[in-house]
C-alpha cells in the first residue's frame, strides 16, 4: 500500500506549526542523499513540495518561499542509487511491506534512489529559504541550528548536519 512519507515520521512535532493539517504530499525536490557511515542509514535533505500557508514571522519578512528538512531513514537495506545528476524534483514513493518496513523510491529526471528501511522516519534541521534570492541563506527553525549555523547551510564536511 503507498502512503505519503509523512505520516511515517515519529517527531511530527517538528513540522506541525507549519502544517497542522499535516505534511503535503506531492513531489519534493531531493538535494543531497548522504549514507551513514556507521550504521544502516540514509540522510535526505528535501525541499517540501509545499511552502506553509502561515510561515515564521521573519521567514516572511525576508521572502523564503520554500522549507527544507532532513529525512532520516534507519536500518536501510537493499541500497540503489541508480541515477545523480544534481539536486532535482521527485516523486518519493514510499509502499509499507512487511510490518515496520518501508520501500523507498525517489524517482525524477534527475535522480532516482530506491531501498528499504524502517516505518519510523525522523525530521531534523528544519529551515526556509528564498529560493529567487542571489545569496541563498538558510532561516533555521530550531534554536541550536540558529546559533551553530548563523543563517547559512554548513560545508558539506560538517558531520553533525549531515550525517
Amino acid at each position: 500500500m503507498n502512503r505519503n512519507w509523512g505520516e511515517c515520521v515519529r517527531n511530527v512535532d517538528k513540522l506541525n506549526e507549519f502544517y497542522p493539517g499535516g505534511i503535503p504530499s506531492g513531489p519534493v525536490v531531493v538535494r543531497s542523499v548522504n549514507l551513514n557511515r556507521r550504521g544502516p542509514a540514509v540522510v535526505m535533505r528535501l525541499d517540501l513540495a509545499e511552502f506553509p500557508a502561515f510561515p515564521r514571522p521573519e521567514w516572511a519578512e525576508v521572502g523564503c518561499d520554500r522549507i527544507q528538512c532532513h529525512v532520516v531513514f534507519l536500518d536501510v537495506a537493499d541500497f540503489r542509487l541508480e541515477r545523480w545528476s544534481g539536486a532535482g524534483e521527485v516523486e518519493l514513493a514510499v509502499t509499507s511491506l512487511e510490518p515496520r518496513r518501508l520501500r523507498v523510491l525517489a524517482e525524477g529526471t534527475t535522480v532516482r534512489c530506491g531501498f528499504t528501511s524502517s516505518d519510523a522516519l525522523t525530521v531534523r534541521h528544519v529551515s526556509a529559504y528564498d529560493s529567487t534570492g542571489e545569496q541563498e541563506k538558510q532561516f533555521f527553525a530550531g534554536p541550536l541550528d540558529r546559533r551553530k549555523f548563523t543563517n547559512r547551510l554548513p560545508w558539506i564536511d560538517e558531520r553533525t548536519f549531515y550525517g
